[in-house]
């Protein structure tokens, strides 16, 4: 039998056809685009430019953990904290 090839999975096709469930949002430099205590119900693809993670303590310093680059998906749910409520700041 001979096995069928599947085709790569092409994002910008999805995100032109995807019908509904969807926002095209563009942040400035430093943007915070989510902030720790926000709900994580949202998936992020990263057009064009970078995304910066932190994590601010207690003290109020704050510290780089991730930066995400262009053609990447940021899944909230994936970041490596336990409560999907309490999860890091993002900024463009």
């Amino acid at each position: 039998m001979k096995a069928t090839r599947k085709r790569p999975f092409n994002v910008n096709k999805f995100l032109a056809t995807v019908d509904g469930g969807r926002t095209i949002s563009n942040y400035g430099k430093n943007q915070a685009i989510f902030s720790q205590g926000d709900v994580a119900d949202s998936v992020f693809y990263i057009r064009e430019g970078k995304v910066k993670v932190t994590i601010r303590s207690d003290q109020g310093k704050e510290a780089v953990v991730a930066i995400h680059v262009a053609t990447r998906i940021i899944d909230l749910a994936r970041t490596g904290e336990r409560s999907p409520t309490r999860l890091r700041d993002r900024h463009a």
